[in-house]
């Protein structure tokens, strides 16, 4: 019997009644095909949160990537040009919240992500700098883990 569940999910058929057929199963009343299904819709679940579990890790560490980087941008005085690996890892955090609705992979390169922090702000008319998003950001994130505590 175990096998027979082992096959349905293999061949993920489960839910199609040709395929049922084609393996001559009988659908009604029959415990292996519930137990396929069960089976399934449980491997699926762990699938689903275990992407999401990937996707929060990422975030978080594109997150912190960027707020060492900006601490370290300001330690030297915010006026030293970045590395390209800080640029990248600046924009990364930043570009989904300033540019929704563009790529980030027309950015990829070190001057092409500098030049495009600086142009935030011609942009939006000088009304948004990146600098002062990512000090409102950090600010924000540091009063959050004080509540926390």
């Amino acid at each position: 019997m175990r096998m027979k569940v082992n096959k349905l999910i293999s061949k993920n058929s489960v839910n199609s009644p040709g395929q049922l057929h084609c393996l001559g199963i009988e659908i009604a009343n029959s415990k292996i095909v519930t137990k396929a299904a069960r089976k399934h819709i449980k491997m699926n679940n762990q699938k689903r949160w275990a992407h999401l579990e990937t996707k929060n890790q990422r975030e978080m560490l594109v997150k912190s990537e960027a707020v060492d980087t900006f601490d370290k941008y300001q330690a030297a005085g915010g006026k030293s040009a970045l590395s390209t690996k800080d640029a990248k890892a600046i924009l990364k955090f930043i570009f989904p919240m300033l540019a929704p609705n563009k790529k980030m992979s027309s950015y990829n390169t070190g001057p092409k992500a500098m030049s495009r922090l600086e142009q935030f702000a011609t942009d939006s008319g000088y009304k948004i700098i990146w600098g002062s998003e990512m000090e409102r950001f950090v600010k924000d994130d540091k009063k959050m883990q004080q509540e926390e505590l």
